[in-house]
């Protein structure tokens, strides 16, 4: 018993950290943590549980907030839940759509070809996004088009525009992207990937 005490107080005070929780489980924990102040929402205030449109509930949401501001790094497990229908077309699945564009800053609405109602809808047309994004972004890059213009339609491919142009070492010639979009070196890994 003396010595179980001594052996737990070495690992107390050794210095050593719980092992933070993985980013998935994390994830789970914003989700949880989003129908609960959605719950708690539609409790108070009657007209936004008669609202159809997702966005109000994103509105003012903490855990929506912070699960976005995980950033890239979480988009392979976003994409995971529309890609499996995880949540049919569910307020939840909506949400998982909006962060996915919240994250990468691609807005599909503005592309006529990307437009999307539904979330499986939204999963076609990321995965159409992501599987012409990088031609597309290339193709603008090397157009004889006015480098105002060619800023403004680089915008709309978000996070993936300034991966490309780190991937081609093109910062220096369209700074305004790269400042809109900052990634470190593991968020372009990710982004490399997913490009491919």
């Amino acid at each position: 018993m003396l010595i179980a005490a001594i052996c737990g107080a070495i690992f107390l005070f050794s210095g050593k950290t719980q092992p933070t929780k993985s980013l998935a489980k994390q994830v789970e924990e914003d989700y949880t943590g989003i129908e609960e102040i959605i719950n708690q929402a539609v409790e108070k205030n009657e007209n936004l549980a008669m609202s159809s449109n997702p966005y109000e509930y994103v509105k003012n949401n903490s855990y929506y907030d912070r699960l976005v501001s995980k950033g890239i790094s979480i988009l392979p497990i976003l994409e995971k839940k529309i890609n499996e229908n995880q949540y049919g077309d569910g307020l939840l699945g909506y949400i998982t759509a909006i962060a996915i564009e919240d994250i990468t800053e691609c807005n599909l609405k503005e592309d006529k070809d990307l437009q999307w109602a539904t979330v499986s809808e939204f999963g076609d047309s990321w995965k159409k996004f992501k599987k012409t994004a990088k031609e597309k972004i290339d193709a603008l890059i090397n157009s004889k088009l006015d480098e105002t213009v060619k800023v403004k339609q680089l915008k709309k491919y978000g996070v993936y525009a300034a991966a490309v142009l780190k991937e081609q070492k093109l910062e220096e010639k369209f700074p305004k992207i790269v400042k809109m979009h900052p990634i470190n070196k593991n968020e372009y890994e990710i982004l490399e990937k997913e490009l491919q």
